[in-house]
């Protein structure tokens, strides 16, 4: 039966538990290895811990509020000396997305540049901060490995791909990249969240591979590269250059960066979750043996809530033990 004492106890215990587990919420569910050690994990419930330009938070999702809006998300250093480092993220495309306007940029920031000053009207960078005059403006865009997520384009099959590349600055003409390639746009359903996940691994003293995969929900499959490129995408320690083009002699990850423009409310592409792990040496063989990666529920300082709930439910129906009269 249940006892006043008992009833007392168990519902403090219940409600504290219930209340703090609502309080602190669940990140998002990106499926990792056992094997991983996570860093960031936020599914946008609030704008904590990112710079925001041009760029809003609302209801989960991330998105552009002008022309073009970015987020960066400064971490720790993670150095790949250390380890394998996975990003993950999850994105919507509407039904109606166009290739171009709706894409949208995702990347790991291994160099600071200096800010420059942008001319929309002539295309051109016209010098440093401060910027003045009509159309001029201040752009900070620094080094990155990164992702363009592109939509379908439903007219030209060739136009269709994703792109995986070393982005050293912000080159408004010829767009350099000292080492790129494109992959196939896997299936998946419009207007539903798919998952991605970008694998960097150092695999010698001077080289390096990135690898693109999504989840088909079962499991992660590494993604196919269009014709005439290849996966993963090689990278060779002089490839990691800033915009004076000074190589980086540690690969060491400082943000995670987002890139969007502003559409249509109705073709508005989303990112409703991101999160960034890393994998030590010792431990890596163990993630690639296992058959399927297992789905890690990561609960934002949660693991130990879970003992006073079920204590608190059940002694809500505790027996009163039996005594001989």
């Amino acid at each position: 039966m249940i006892t006043p004492k008992n009833l007392g106890l168990g519902i403090v215990l219940t409600v504290f538990s219930l209340s703090t587990l609502t309080a602190k919420g669940f990140a998002y569910n990106f499926h990792y290895t056992s094997a991983e050690t996570e860093i960031v994990n936020t599914d946008f419930d609030s704008s904590n811990g990112w710079l925001l330009n041009g760029t809003v938070i609302d209801r989960g999702t991330i998105k552009a509020s002008s022309s073009w809006g970015s987020a960066s998300y400064p971490i720790a250093p993670v150095n790949l000396d250390q380890g394998d480092v996975f990003l993950y993220w999850s994105g919507i495309f509407p039904s109606s997305a166009r290739t171009e306007p709706d894409k949208y940029y995702v990347g790991l920031q291994y160099a600071d540049n200096a800010p420059v000053c942008y001319n929309s009207q002539t295309n051109s960078i016209v010098g440093s901060p401060p910027c003045t005059g009509i159309a001029v403006s201040e752009v900070d865009e620094n080094a990155e490995l990164k992702v363009e997520i592109r939509p379908r384009d439903r007219t030209n099959i060739t136009n269709t791909y994703h792109r995986l590349y070393i982005d050293p600055d912000f080159d408004p003409v010829n767009n350099y990249s000292p080492v790129s390639t494109r992959v196939n746009v896997p299936n998946y359903q419009e207007a539903v969240a798919m998952d991605f996940r970008l694998n960097i691994r150092k695999v010698s003293s001077s080289q390096y591979e990135a690898m693109l995969a999504f989840w088909n929900g079962i499991s992660w499959l590494s993604m196919t590269p269009k014709s005439g490129y290849t996966l993963p995408l090689n990278i060779s320690s002089s490839n990691w250059i800033d915009a004076n083009r000074q190589i980086s002699n540690s690969v060491t990850f400082e943000a995670i960066n987002l890139l969007f423009r502003q559409a249509a409310s109705t073709r508005q592409s989303m990112i409703t979750a991101v999160a960034l792990t890393q994998i030590s040496p010792q431990t890596r063989s163990l993630a690639l043996n296992q058959a399927r990666p297992q789905a890690i529920q990561v609960n934002e300082s949660s693991k130990n809530l879970a003992l006073p709930l079920v204590l608190g439910l059940g002694m809500l129906f505790i027996k009163k033990p039996k005594t001989d009269t």
